[in-house]
């Protein structure tokens, strides 16, 4: 008896031997959900949240949803982000929109699915910012190199030479080849 139960231990062990097996994966990383948002920030506080991003490319969109080429252009901003954000690409938007239609605006941005920084300029006037950066109306997109510094300001004030996005995304691809 006393043979047999060693028998049935010794198989019983046997069979439990543990041979691993492959680890197992680790858990798929959790996609940050980014929520669209219409921040207010002043003029400073957006010069300041450009150069954060010194070591990429940044493209901000100035628009507004009373400005029908911004509104047609601006899909391409988010085309953009989709296709650049991996490749050190940062786009960002900065209405020039009314208090009032601001909701006008993020409604604007989430059925664009703007997933990146969307600003709503509450600086003094609108003044401010068209006498810094130079410009007489928008739409207007800025491109910034990985130093920060302004590579180019596309506007639409010669009517004879307006812009498209085709130009903004040769000037991307130019930049992320330096």
């Amino acid at each position: 008896m006393r043979a047999l139960w060693h028998s049935l231990l010794l198989v019983s062990l046997i069979g439990c031997t543990f041979t691993p097996s492959k680890p197992p994966a680790p858990p798929a990383p959790v996609q940050k959900t980014i929520e669209i948002e219409l921040k207010p920030i002043g003029f400073n506080a957006l010069n300041a949240a450009i150069k954060e991003h010194k070591g990429k490319i940044v493209v901000l969109d100035v628009w507004s949803t009373s400005c029908i080429p911004c509104m047609k252009e601006f899909p391409h901003l988010v085309e953009m982000h989709k296709k650049h954000a991996g490749a050190g690409v940062v786009c960002m938007s900065l209405s020039l929109d009314e208090r009032e239609d601001r909701q006008r605006a993020l409604d604007f941005l989430k059925k664009q699915d703007a997933r990146f920084a969307n600003y709503w300029f509450e600086g003094k006037t609108d003044d401010e910012l068209h006498n810094a950066w130079i410009f007489s109306g928008i739409p207007v997109v800025r491109v910034y190199d990985r130093n920060g510094e302004l590579a180019k300001q596309f506007t639409n004030a010669d009517p004879s030479n307006q812009f498209t996005y085709k130009d903004v995304e040769q000037l991307v691809a130019t930049l992320l080849n330096k």
